[in-house]
């Protein structure tokens, strides 16, 4: 700290230089003494509770606080000064409060024990969740919308890990390849891939690694009961928070059917174009 600095601060009002430190703090800032009484309130609790300073100051800091918190706070404050179990002093958890309107609001709260000349004090830091908490039911509601997605899609989706392990296996998965998720998750998935198949499937998971997407591969695939079926399948990389890829993810189409209806449409053209020539040399 240089020597202008320092003499900045000597030269400054302490109670000045308070206002303004606890007028800019973003966390609400709140100040009681032994009975509960609200002895300080700054700015950005007057924006997150609504209550302006002249109506919370000098009242019971319960008023901030919803049932079931409202009616047991003093009994916290009792318990303390006797006993001196802190349930949250100097320690600080997630709670509610309650603003002016009536709407009650997640928040962390912090509380340290201070004295104020010979007077013990609590001061309590506020940190609004509302966003956070918000953000999170949004992300949790699209888990919970992807996932039914998952589990009523009739498509075969799965996912897997880079050594080939199953982490994830929908109920088409188990209706057409007739392992259960049990019996598939945790373990490779190496056992509905044909031996003629491993280096594919190993190459799959070389380009996954690698970040690299694949889509609508026509390939085979084995079955519990020993049955070899045709799939079209997509496989995408799996990402954790810093992008690193982690897994991959696959869904596949059984189209087994869908090329031997192909296949016999197929034959019975060549079969049609056969007699067509024959007639065509007959009437010659």
């Amino acid at each position: 700290m240089t020597g202008n600095t320092q003499d900045l601060f000597v030269l400054a009002d302490r109670g000045t230089l308070f206002d303004v430190l606890t007028s800019m703090a973003a966390d609400g800032i709140i100040v009681i003494d032994k009975k509960a009484k609200v002895l300080f309130y700054n700015e950005a609790c007057r924006k997150l509770f609504q209550y302006a300073p002249q109506e919370i100051l000098s009242h019971n800091v319960n008023m901030l606080m919803p049932e079931p918190y409202r009616s047991e706070h003093d009994s916290y404050i009792d318990r303390y000064r006797n006993t001196g179990d802190a349930r949250i002093i100097g320690i600080g958890r997630e709670v509610k409060g309650r603003r002016k309107d009536g709407t009650v609001f997640p928040m962390y709260l912090s509380v340290g024990e201070g004295v104020i000349g010979e007077e013990g004090v609590f001061v309590g830091i506020v940190h609004d969740l509302t966003d956070i908490r918000a953000e999170e039911e949004r992300r949790a509601q699209a888990d919970r919308h992807l996932a039914q997605i998952v589990e009523s899609s009739d498509d075969i989706i799965l996912s897997k890990s880079l050594d080939g392990t199953v982490r994830t296996w929908n109920p088409a998965a188990e209706r057409i390849f007739g392992y259960t998720a049990a019996e598939m998750v945790g373990h490779p998935i190496w056992r509905i891939i044909p031996p003629d198949r491993h280096a594919e499937e190993a190459e799959f998971l070389q380009k996954v690694s690698a970040g690299e997407s694949i889509h609508h591969y026509e390939t085979t695939r084995l079955c519990k009961d020993g049955r070899e079926i045709t799939v079209s399948l997509s496989a995408s990389p799996i990402r954790d928070g810093t992008g690193t890829v982690i897994g991959a993810s696959k869904i596949a189409r059984d189209v087994t059917e869908q090329r031997q209806i192909e296949q016999r449409a197929g034959k019975l053209q060549a079969e049609l174009a056969h007699v067509a020539r024959i007639n065509a040399v007959s009437q010659l």
